[in-house]
């Protein structure tokens, strides 16, 4: 078997890979795998790919991002993207190729990587790869329609994820309050109305992923195969802008959902008034799109998480779901205050640090 590192060789083997691994996948997308694996601001993904005469055997990749911690900015990374194709499964490739990946990040001054693994590959990722399991984040939901929930989910047999829907909000709408206006958000235009809040985020958690603006338009705009809105809210005035959410609206297990990917609010005595009419402009957005839930994610404790229980989202009991959002970590390299990561209450997390939604 060979290593192949060309960037054409790798989307082509991803891809064709994927295809037999995942069918109908984002990752059977060349354009999905150039920009994940080659568009990202923090630097090129980490990648493992074994290959045989037959083509790709097995892959894994990691992508670096910086992250937070207590103030410092470092450089840590994602895992995702695991295959192994059927023939060549239990001769211990995944393992052999995340020990290969893990191996070239402290010289790329990577500290650490954090991953999302499903319950399948949750206990090979501790018990063979030195992973720690932190915590799991709390997944939400508040039901639109509870007769077309209930009638769905009674005829659906349908798998996890299924198709795009379609969401529209008309990038000149201004919804407005007395106090606040909600619009959607350019993240080139609307740079300069953001840097106030996006500087706030570097201080106001323990440990989270850095959400530059070139982040948010790489995980946002840039991404060929999704659709995503991005509402920001200001005072009346559009000077500044407060707080943004970003929304997106896929079948998942035959409903029509509405997704909260990202909430990110500033600090101050108005936050939870200004998040409130965001939420409330949003939920408005999905009732005219005729979903019938919404779901969001969140770590618990931080006002995002406080101003969706106030907006009617109730806690999805692990037990019940079917892919608890389990998170892990394992350390490459010494980093200042290291210890905070491992430690689950530190850390801001929503559905945008998920690669998945």
């Amino acid at each position: 078997m060979r290593t192949e590192d060309s960037m054409d060789g790798v989307v082509r083997n991803v891809v064709d890979l994927a295809a037999r691994v995942y069918a109908n996948s984002e990752l059977s997308s060349e354009a999905y795998v150039r920009w994940q694996y080659f568009s990202n601001p923090a630097g090129q993904a980490e990648i493992q790919l074994e290959l045989d005469e037959q083509g790709a055997v097995a892959h894994y990749a990691v992508v670096p991002l910086e992250y937070q911690l207590d103030g410092h900015v470092l450089k840590g990374s994602l895992s995702l993207n695991t295959m192994t194709r059927e023939d060549q499964r239990g001769k211990g490739l995944f393992r052999r190729l995340a020990e290969n990946t893990f191996a070239n990040l402290p010289d790329r001054e990577i500290m650490f990587t954090i991953g999302f693994p499903n319950n399948q590959s949750l206990p090979g990722f501790i018990k063979s790869l030195g992973f720690e399991h932190i915590g799991t984040v709390p997944m939400m939901i508040r039901p639109l329609n509870y007769w077309a929930m209930l009638h769905r989910l009674l005829r659906s047999a349908a798998r996890r994820k299924g198709a795009e829907l379609k969401f529209v909000v008309n990038p000149s709408s201004r919804f407005r309050s007395k106090k606040w206006c909600v619009r959607m958000l350019d993240l080139t235009a609307d740079a300069p109305l953001m840097i106030g809040l996006l500087d706030q985020l570097l201080q106001r958690h323990r440990c989270a992923t850095v959400r530059s603006l070139a982040y948010l338009s790489w995980r946002y705009e840039q991404c060929p195969t999704r659709n995503y809105t991005i509402l920001g809210v200001s005072a009346g005035n559009e000077e500044t802008i407060v707080g943004f959410v970003v929304l997106r609206s896929v079948e998942l297990f035959g409903l029509r959902c509405g997704i909260i990917v990202d909430l990110i609010g500033s600090e101050g005595p108005e936050t939870d008034e200004s998040l409130g009419f965001l939420l409330d402009v949003a939920m408005k957005q999905f009732r005219a799109a005729q979903l019938d839930a919404v779901i969001a994610a969140c770590t618990p404790g931080c006002q995002e998480s406080k101003q969706l229980k106030r907006c009617g989202f109730i806690t999805i009991p692990n037990r019940w779901h079917p892919q608890p959002l389990h998170v892990i970590l394992r350390k490459h390299k010494q980093a200042t205050n290291e210890n905070l990561m491992c430690d689950f209450n530190n850390w801001f997390l929503t559905f945008g640090d998920y690669d998945v939604l």
